[in-house]
């Protein structure tokens, strides 16, 4: 349809309307049921760009001056020929706000990653710790806490505004939805605040919060050769090897059918620790676990590096 000026000049027109279906739009952080879609086309009738907005969007574009996202659900591009913006299914709202938050703490939770390693060294080394390494440790901590306090109102802040950005989408779409099933225009997005909402009575944080950045990198370790390791680290050591070996064996055992389970004595909850009498060694947590030696305790350790398969692994018993 092509649209004349009283002279029947030929003119540009848009084309709006509402539309229900599912789609994912740009800056936004749900899937959308309902929203507004607006054709642009040139003098001789042909689209120019087909814009999809959700409701927030929309409103946003008529009331404030500034930069709104929209999707492009097609488009000219600089050949003239019409294309589509693929927009990402976005992350949930938990990913999202998990990728906020480690953006922000990151340097904090490498410097305690950093400090946990340095007094895990300490205790397990035959060295005399000096006032130096102590006040380094101490520093360290004092870092931790001033930067966590300073951390908090931002990462607050983030999480109420990612929140309430679901949650006035959520009221826009229960709206739509309610009028379309009764044929009415009478439910406002607010009406569904208290549903949605409840009833806050807290102070929200200072919104003109900001993050401390820190990009502290975690330190280079060497690790440590077992012949001089410690019970404890054996057993730490052990430990991770055979909770490596529990999720393997869980996968190997998960297609097969319940009499060759019920052959298998499967691990549970494998986990080994050490103190100054030795190893002790758990492969079925129910069960109770025993005690080895510090030297078998080396020996057991050496084998758990070289395997490759499950196949290839045995408890120390016959080791």
């Amino acid at each position: 349809m092509r649209m004349h000026d009283d002279s029947g000049r030929q003119m540009s027109h848009v084309f709006l309307r509402q539309v229900n279906r599912s789609i994912y739009l740009n800056d936004t952080l749900s899937e959308q049921s309902f929203f507004v879609e607006m054709e642009v086309k040139d003098p001789n009738g042909a689209l120019v760009c087909d814009i999809a907005m959700s409701y927030e969007q929309f409103v946003r574009t008529l009331l404030f001056n500034g930069d709104v996202p929209v999707t492009l659900l097609k488009y000219r591009n600089i050949d003239g020929k019409l294309s589509e913006e693929k927009v990402p299914i976005p992350d949930s709202s938990r990913d999202s706000l998990i990728k906020d938050l480690d953006e922000t703490i990151g340097g904090v939770a490498n410097r305690i990653i950093d400090m946990r390693k340095d007094l895990y060294e300490i205790l397990n080394s035959t060295k005399t710790v000096s006032k130096k390494k102590i006040e380094d440790l101490l520093e360290q901590i004092k870092v931790i806490e001033s930067h966590y306090n300073s951390n908090i109102p931002y990462v607050t802040q983030e999480a109420v505004k990612k929140v309430s950005k679901i949650q006035d989408n959520a009221k826009s779409q229960l709206a739509i939805a309610m009028n379309q099933m009764i044929g009415s225009d009478s439910f406002k997005p607010e009406h569904f605040t208290r549903l949605i909402e409840g009833e806050s009575i807290m102070a929200l944080p200072d919104y003109t919060a900001e993050p401390v950045d820190d990009d502290y990198k975690l330190k280079d370790r060497e690790e440590k050769n077992i012949d001089e390791m410690t019970n404890m680290e054996l057993g730490d050591h052990i430990s991770k090897y055979l909770k490596a070996v529990e999720v393997t064996e869980q996968k190997v055992f998960e297609n097969k059918s319940d009499k060759e389970k019920e052959s298998k004595t499967k691990m549970y909850g494998a986990h080994a620790s050490g103190d100054n009498k030795g190893v002790y060694i758990t492969y079925i947590s129910y069960q109770g676990g025993h005690k080895i030696d510090t030297e078998k305790a080396r020996r057991y350790l050496k084998f758990l590096k070289t395997i490759k398969t499950y196949g290839e692994f045995k408890s120390d018993y016959w080791f």
